[in-house]
């Protein structure tokens, strides 16, 4: 669990927490992609970072608008978001597919 791994970043598990018990895990997921966004104004976050945590909150606009940009960042890990199960439910959406179409890959 990415938890574990937040233990040193206060702001973050704060955020995982907080989302969380208003929300669960799509709560968490949430808090913790805006904070990313937040983070992303003065440092650099990976936009499939920030992407993958919206799509786990099941905001789709959201994620995909993100994955987009990583698209225009030639980002060398978007091409994993084709085959990943994180992004399962976008997979019928058409900015998924169209950047799918972009990249020469297919939607599994």
């Amino acid at each position: 669990m990415q938890k574990d791994q937040w233990k040193n970043d206060p702001e973050l598990l704060k955020a995982f927490e907080d989302g969380y018990a208003e929300a669960g895990w799509p709560g968490a997921n949430k808090m913790v992609g805006d904070l990313y966004v937040k983070r992303s104004e003065t440092s650099f976050v990976a936009s499939g970072r920030i992407a993958s945590f919206y799509a786990q909150a099941g905001d789709i606009d959201k994620a995909i608008f993100w994955l987009e940009k990583s698209y225009k960042e030639h980002s060398p890990n978007l091409p994993y978001a084709f085959g990943s199960r994180t992004y399962e439910q976008l997979k019928d959406n058409p900015r998924f597919k169209e950047l799918a179409r972009k990249m020469n890959l297919s939607v599994k």
